[in-house]
């Protein structure tokens, strides 16, 4: 008679799905999990919505955000390890994205902010905000094991330093006044380089591409360097006065603009 007891009080309470047993192990708890992580993954589980911790959406990129970020920045809403360097925290040492997942730099403090570079070679993505004047003055570093790299130097005389991508694609935009003096490049890993100089005496020194596809876009009185690239194809669009330190390409496909000598022919 007790057993039969028993085995009813069994059946009326269920055993808990093999899913909500998984996810309950793998978020049930410690800070890099993001506080909020178990209850996101066992919301999950049962059909419930996720929104565990500070990063919404997948629970696993969640989690494995929160872990590889903790002592470089916050991870925001799409699992992006987000580093915000201001008055407060100027970074002086060189920024270093952390493995294995996409890195978001702000660089928008006082000048001299973010003063030894940004390395993102070893994120799956990297955007790189340089917005203040003379921020970024070390070198900006993006990987090949980044599927994209966006750089912006927004700043006056943001990016001093050179700019080296290696990602999949390469968007690289020189904005502020002087912004990119030191060399602009891309590697042959890149499939798809963009250089983009707008601000008033930006890109200064030389651009270099050994991306199959290349993409540079001199708006006036910009890029007074040479300007260098193989591959595929290279479309270089100049508009006057720009361009002075002529182009040298050795893609099969160049496209230059009139009055613009390829130096290498």
């Amino acid at each position: 008679m007790l057993f039969g007891a028993l085995a009813a009080l069994a059946a009326a309470c269920g055993t808990p799905p093999k899913s909500d047993l998984f996810a309950r192990n793998d978020f049930s708890g410690g800070e890099a999990n993001g506080g909020g992580g178990g209850a996101a993954a066992a919301g999950k589980a049962s059909g419930g919505k996720a929104s565990g911790g500070t990063s919404g959406g997948d629970p696993l990129a969640a989690a494995a955000c929160e872990q590889a970020c903790a002592g470089f920045g916050k991870c925001n809403d799409s699992s992006i390890c987000v580093i915000t360097c201001d008055a407060a925290r100027p970074c002086t040492d060189r920024v270093d994205c952390p493995e294995g997942i996409g890195c978001q730099v702000v660089c928008e403090g006082p000048p001299g902010v973010c003063s030894s570079g940004v390395d993102c070679t070893k994120a799956t993505s990297c955007l790189v905000n340089c917005t203040t004047e003379g921020s970024c003055t070390g070198k900006v570093s993006c990987g090949a094991s980044a599927g994209s790299c966006e750089v912006r130097c927004k700043g006056k005389g943001s990016c001093q330093n050179e700019i080296a991508c290696d990602a999949g694609n390469c968007d690289l935009h020189c904005e502020g006044v002087d912004s990119c003096s030191g060399k602009v490049g891309c590697g042959e890993a890149t499939d798809k380089c963009k250089v983009e100089c707008e601000g008033t005496g930006s890109c200064k020194n030389e651009i270099v591409s050994d991306s199959p596809d290349t993409n540079v876009i001199c708006s006036p009185n910009t890029c007074a360097g040479l300007i260098s690239c193989e591959g595929a194809l290279c479309n270089l669009k100049c508009a006057a006065p720009s361009c002075s330190g002529g182009a040298c390409c050795k893609a099969t496909q160049c496209t230059l603009p009139v009055g613009v000598e390829n130096t290498c022919d």
